[in-house]
């Protein structure tokens, strides 16, 4: 039961609550109904309902699936309404009474846990089996995952997209050997480092995505190897584009090169498009960035929301003046589609595809948009602006989809 709060001066008495302000030394009763269970802060002045529920609870388990046999895994319950008893099965888990359970256990193979949670209006049923496989830590390696499994990011590609590969059991692992396969592009050279960790390069195709399986080759000596996958999808790299020639250009001081990158339409990219991970220049004064978003030409319209984010990835935050325009280079205010401005260390947009919400992009079906970014303060052109001049300073440009795009 969510937990209702009331933020006056409370005592409940015999069903009743007395309401005391501190302008005026009088008191008033008022009923409250639907309040079960109430307990109140006198220091905060807060009212709790439903301190133990409605009902018995209901309870699900939380954890790491994957344990290695003599180390502890820590098992939670989280039950609704809450309860003041658990009773736990399953393995070494097994009589133990609290919220969470310490698993240890002895030999390999699937235990299945479950919690059983009680509060004052009774015992509820059994939780869900979650079940934890037990690995050795001797022998081949067990349980072999890359991680992220999957993931898409603009044309940069870069260091802080890693591939990442381990495993829940057996020995440490000695050899790594990456491979990658499916539609990668001509163009696109994966890495192959014998490391555990593998960088996801550039792409340097103006046509083609590189959407790659990668294939991670592990063993640590035994002879028996394993090889888990992932797929890795970088955006191809947009054709050029120069901010120092536009209207603008000059008055913000533009006078380098513009690094422009294809945003990839997904639900989460995390860290989408940076600068400075080895493959571009970093920001430097008289820079400017483009960050390309094509809207998919079938994507269905309505008020879900987007949003996108610009953070330092390395050094301290820097000014930055963001655009959101269907005109790249465009930091202008009329004629040229331009719909957000903003000037701060955080700049963050707002959108949705073909909806109505007021203080929100409506970007359609099929069109493009560009992020412009340029890294000092208009009212303080050089050499007076907030501007990077350390080979440190690197902007993460993170973008997330409507949901149903």
């Amino acid at each position: 039961m969510t937990k209702s709060l009331i933020a006056l001066a409370f005592a409940c008495v015999c069903g009743m609550l007395l309401v005391a302000t501190p302008e005026v030394a009088q008191s008033q009763n008022v009923t409250i109904s639907g309040c079960s269970n109430p307990s109140f802060n006198p220091n905060t002045f807060v009212l709790t309902c439903g301190g133990g529920g409605s009902g018995p609870p209901s309870c699900s388990i939380s954890g790491n699936a994957n344990g290695t046999t003599g180390a502890n895994d820590v098992l939670t319950a989280n039950c609704s309404p809450a309860a003041t008893s658990y009773a736990w099965t399953g393995g070494s888990c097994a009589s133990q009474t609290g919220q969470t359970c310490t698993a240890n256990e002895s030999s390999t193979g699937q235990v299945a846990y479950t919690v059983t949670g009680a509060n004052a209006s009774g015992t509820g049923s059994a939780s869900s089996a979650f079940n934890v496989t037990w690995y050795s830590t001797t022998g081949a390696p067990q349980g072999c995952a890359i991680t992220p499994a999957t993931q898409s990011m603009g044309s940069a590609g870069g260091a802080i997209n890693k591939l990442t590969v381990a495993c829940a059991g057996g020995a440490p692992l000695t050899t790594f050997t990456w491979t990658a396969s499916g539609t990668c592009n001509p163009s696109f050279v994966p890495s192959t480092t014998n490391q555990q960790n593998d960088n996801l390069p550039a792409n340097t195709s103006t046509t083609q995505a590189a959407t790659c399986t990668y294939k991670a080759t592990v063993d640590n000596g035994s002879g028996s190897p394993q090889a888990p996958t992932a797929t890795a999808s970088v955006a191809a790299k947009t054709t050029a584009i120069d901010c120092k020639s536009s209207p603008q250009g000059a008055a913000l001081g533009i006078t380098g090169s513009t690094t422009t990158y294809n945003v990839p339409w997904v639900v989460d990219s995390g860290n989408a498009d940076y600068t400075g991970n080895g493959t571009v220049p970093p920001e430097k004064p008289g820079m400017a960035y483009v960050g390309v978003i094509k809207v998919p030409a079938g994507a269905p319209t309505g008020n879900n929301t987007g949003r996108m984010d610009l953070h330092e990835y390395i050094d301290t935050p820097h000014y930055r003046l963001v655009t959101l325009s269907q005109t790249p280079c465009s930091w202008g205010t009329v004629g040229d589609g331009l719909t957000f401005t903003q000037f701060g260390l955080d700049p963050n947009f707002y959108f949705t595809v073909g909806g109505s919400l007021a203080g929100y992009a409506s970007m359609q079906p099929g069109s493009t948009w560009y992020v412009n970014v340029v890294m000092q303060d208009p009212a303080k052109i050089p050499p007076k602006g907030n501007q990077c001049g350390s080979t440190t300073c690197n902007m993460v440009l993170e973008f997330w989809k409507p949901n149903g795009t």
